[in-house]
């Protein structure tokens, strides 16, 4: 890994979101250090506040209890507007 669990395969879910979503007018994201035995940050939460009024959530991380720990867990979920 080199820059955490979101820039090294979460950046792709970030994308997804933007490109359903469209311009977004703030964002919020957590990061943090679980139990994945990796260097950096191994969990990451973002909330999209989009400008048509949807709320998008991105949870990514390589922590999950009982999770595999040689593929992320990742859910995605929005409000319409």
């Amino acid at each position: 890994m080199g820059g955490g669990a979101l820039i090294d395969g979460g950046i792709h879910y970030v994308d997804t979101l933007l490109n359903l979503g469209g311009d977004y007018t703030e964002v919020k994201l957590v990061c943090a250090h679980g139990f994945a035995g990796l260097e950096g940050e191994d969990i990451s939460v973002s909330i999209f506040r989009f400008r048509s009024g949807a709320v998008g959530v991105l949870l990514y991380s390589w922590s999950s209890p009982g999770g595999d720990r040689h593929r992320p867990s990742r859910s995605m979920a929005s409000t319409a507007s």
